[in-house]
């Protein structure tokens, strides 16, 4: 067994993969519409692949989806691992991201809708 994907529920999709995608630097590996699909759900509900670049695991952004009655903001500690936190925290800063500061090799930011990540320094092997 694997984690394959990890659900993050937002309000905006468009606002959601903007961040994501131009923001973050994660690679869209979908957008989807389920109900195009057959899946009895609002036309409205729309998902999102997103990959951060060198990941195993990716997280599927969705809106308005019944099957993950997740509320937007909830997801809480996705953990980011990075070889130097400092670098990557000052890269997303670069990008227009507010970031805490480094504590425990670990420095936490929200996503628009305030769903927590944590960039997490790999420990030394």
């Amino acid at each position: 067994m694997k984690i394959e994907m990890l659900p993050v529920p937002v309000t905006d999709i468009d606002r959601a993969m903007r961040f994501y995608v131009e923001q973050l630097g994660f690679n869209l590996d979908y957008d989807m519409r389920p109900a195009d699909y057959g899946v009895e759900v609002p036309e409205s509900v729309r998902c999102l692949q997103l990959t951060p670049p060198g990941s195993d695991c990716s997280i599927l952004v969705t809106c308005d989806n019944p099957g993950i009655p997740m509320q937007p903001g909830s997801a809480r500690a996705i953990h980011l691992c990075v070889q130097d936190i400092e670098k990557a925290r000052d890269q997303l800063i670069k990008k227009g991201i507010e970031v805490g500061e480094v504590m425990n090799r670990t420095a936490i930011f929200l996503d628009p809708d305030g769903n927590e990540f944590w960039l997490q320094q790999k420990m030394p092997n």
